[in-house]
Order: C-alpha cells, then sequence, then structure tokens
C-alpha cells in the first residue's frame, strides 16, 4: 500500500464526518460569507476531520508491512565454482538490483565467480555472474552481466533468487567456513558432486588394493574428514601417499609439514578460513589437523578447477591436483596458454592422476614408478616413525 495521505474528504451524506451547510453556526452561514467561501470552508473542516482516521490507517498500515515481512536470510555462502577473465570493460554492481556501479572492472581482469543469477528484465530473463575480484582493499564481490565474462574452468551453478535484498550478497560468507563441508556448493553438473562421496567412504578401509598401510591406518579419520568437505576420502588418501607416505611428522627442505605437507603460509590461511582461531603452525604435525587444512584446500582446488562433463573426473583432478603443488595461479596462466607446469608438479600431476586412474585395479603402474623415483624411501621412513611412536 502507497503511504500517501490526502487532505481531501469524499463529498456524501453517507460518510460519517460530512456535516451538511445547514448545520454550519449561523454566522458561518450568514450574508457575510459567500457561497464560494463556505464551500471552501466546508471542504476544510471535512478534511481537518478525517485527516486523523487516515494517518492511524497508514501507521498501522505501515507497522503491518514491517511485521510481515519475510525474515532476512543469512548472507549468501561465496564459493568459487568457475574462473574467468572479462572480454570488455564492464560495470561491477553491488546487488542484483543495482542501477549505480560501485566500480568498473577492465577488460581482461581475472575474476572467480561463486554462481550465476537470472533476473527479470523486460519481457525476459538477464544473466549475472556473481563474482570476486582482488583489489587495493582485499577481495570485493559484487555483480556482472555474464555475457562479459569468458570462462577459463569450471562452470557457475544457479543461484537461488528468491531473496535479492542487498544484505545477503555484498558481504557473503566465505566457502570455506561454512560448516557442514559446503567448501563447495555442488550442482547436478559439478565434477564436485560426484566426487563427493563413494561407498569406500562408509567402509572402515579404502578400497585401494595397492596403498600402503602407512597411509591405510589413516583412513578413518580421512574418510571422515573428506565427507565433512565433501570430497572422495580415496583422493585424499593418494595425495597423503605422494606427499608424505603417511608420516605425520615429514617436512621438506622447503618448510613443507605433515601429511599433506602443507607450507606454513598456506595452512595459515585456510585455518582462518575455517574459524580456528588457536590454530599456530606447530599444529601441522597433529595429523587430525593436518588431514582438515590439506582436505579443505584441495576442496578448493576441485571448486576453482572441476570440470563438468568430466569422465571420472580425471581432468577435474589432475588439475586440482597441480593447483595444490604449484598454487592456483600456476594452473590459470596454463589454461590461459601463457606457462607449462612447471617439472615439478608435471610430475605431482602425473603421480596423482595415474594413482586416481589406477584406483580401482589390483596393482597400479603409477605407483610403482612413483615407487621406485623415491615413494619407496617416503613409506619405509612413515613406517619406522610410525612404528617408533607405538
Amino acid at each position: 500500500m502507497t503511504a500517501h495521505v490526502s487532505s481531501y474528504a469524499p463529498h456524501g451524506s453517507g460518510h460519517s464526518n460530512y456535516r451538511s451547510p445547514a448545520s454550519l453556526p449561523r454566522s458561518v452561514r450568514g450574508g457575510s460569507v459567500t457561497s464560494v467561501g463556505l464551500l471552501v470552508l466546508g471542504l476544510v473542516m471535512l478534511g481537518a476531520a478525517a485527516l486523523p482516521q487516515n494517518l492511524a490507517a497508514t501507521t498501522t498500515d505501515a507497522v503491518e508491512a514491517v511485521a510481515s515481512a519475510p525474515p532476512l536470510a543469512p548472507p549468501m555462502p561465496f564459493s568459487v565454482q568457475a574462473l574467468g577473465s572479462t572480454e570488455r570493460a564492464v560495470p561491477l554492481y553491488d546487488a542484483p538490483g543495482a542501477v549505480v556501479a560501485s566500480q568498473e572492472i577492465p577488460s581482461g581482469a581475472s575474476v572467480e565467480i561463486g554462481g550465476q543469477l537470472r533476473v527479470a528484465s523486460g519481457l525476459g530473463l538477464h544473466a549475472l555472474n556473481w563474482v570476486r575480484i582482488v583489489d587495493s582493499d582485499g577481495y570485493r564481490y559484487g555483480f556482472v552481466t555474464a555475457d562479459a565474462i569468458r570462462l577459463t574452468a569450471g562452470e557457475p551453478a544457479l543461484l537461488d533468487s528468491a531473496d535479492l535484498r542487498p544484505e545477503r550478497w555484498s558481504q557473503p560468507q566465505s566457502a570455506a567456513s561454512y560448516s557442514g563441508g559446503e567448501t563447495i556448493v555442488a550442482t547436478s553438473e559439478s565434477s564436485v558432486d560426484s566426487l563427493a562421496l563413494t561407498s569406500s567412504s562408509r567402509s572402515s578401509s579404502p578400497d585401494i588394493a595397492w596403498l600402503p598401510q602407512s597411509v591405510q591406518r589413516w583412513w578413518p579419520d580421512v574418510a571422515r574428514i573428506a565427507a565433512r568437505h565433501k570430497v572422495d576420502p580415496e583422493l585424499v588418501a593418494i595425495i597423503i601417499l605422494v606427499e608424505s607416505g603417511g608420516d605425520p611428522e615429514a617436512r621438506s627442505s622447503a618448510g613443507a609439514t605433515g601429511l599433506m605437507q602443507l607450507m606454513p603460509a598456506t595452512a595459515t590461511e585456510v585455518a582462518q578460513q575455517l574459524g580456528m582461531s588457536a590454530f599456530n603452525l606447530s599444529r601441522l604435525t597433529d595429523p587430525l589437523t593436518n588431514v582438515e587444512l590439506g582436505t579443505a584446500y584441495i576442496a578448493q582446488q576441485l571448486g576453482r578447477f572441476g570440470q563438468s562433463a568430466d569422465p571420472d573426473w580425471q581432468r577435474s583432478v589432475e588439475l586440482a591436483a597441480a593447483a595444490y603443488n604449484g598454487g592456483p595461479g600456476t594452473v590459470l596462466a596454463m589454461l590461459a596458454g601463457k606457462r607449462s607446469l612447471p617439472a615439478e608438479t608435471a610430475h605431482y600431476v602425473d603421480w596423482v592422476g595415474g594413482m586416481w586412474r589406477d584406483r580401482r585395479s589390483d596393482e597400479s603402474s603409477t605407483f610403482s614408478r612413483w615407487w621406485s623415483a623415491g615413494g619407496q624411501r617416503l613409506v619405509q621412513n612413515a613406517e619406522r616413525r610410525l612404528a617408533a611412536g607405538r
């Protein structure tokens, strides 16, 4: 209802506030008052009598409107589902319904995409990508027209457009802070959805026949943590194997630590995203903490680089493994044709991707090559350390 108050009261003898000229005081009806003046005075009196009633009704309507408004839903979680670059200079809008742009993104800028909205525009629907960019103040979120973005990895899912109030979109929750494992927003066609949980995640041991005991011993914790982050636990087990052989105290010359060989800066960032306020680097040798952080990080890379229509998610696993080892920027540059993977990262992708491909086989040629190339030493060191710790 429009909150509009009029000083005009409708005429008619049935109106409770209407008074005929004959009922006015004699001094008013006298010859000193013209018929026009009488009419004007009557309208003023009628309006004055009706005004409090209309104001009361308007106030009641306003209170009822506020009371009946749907409660504000929590901020939307921003989870990177796709990557892209702007094909032209494009305005960035803070909210789906904003009419004034907050800034302009230059042509060729890299953006992370947290999903897509379809909003009414004229007689049809208009596609908007929800994006995140990095500026001098940190992360900046907003909406740009979908046709201005060239996808370089992943595929944005459709987002719920039932509540488009700006409060839900301008300050979203970070993806990794979501409890319950929604580090990745899965869609019906997302590689992540099918990577999420296999039958082995509900068993007491992995279905990988050639997986050494030094890694299998961590399986119950791996399965539980992987389920929380919606990642196939066998992928996490393969990463643990390649990274450390299952040694919780393994350290590299570069400073990578623990079962999943986390670098201090990466571990600190992911811990902040997960809300681990008491985290310090000494906890990286704690197996549960290390697997929690490493699994969250590989989940983020699957969210960035997961490919739809990917048979057995082989390409998704290889891209995520490359980002896990060499960093997301390296993978973005490779996908853009600006560089090839460094030799170390290429070997890593070969090991992880090959073992993922061989995981249902009784024997793995990839595992055998990795074992001969130095994996045996990693596993033996892990076994000795684990035996000493009993």
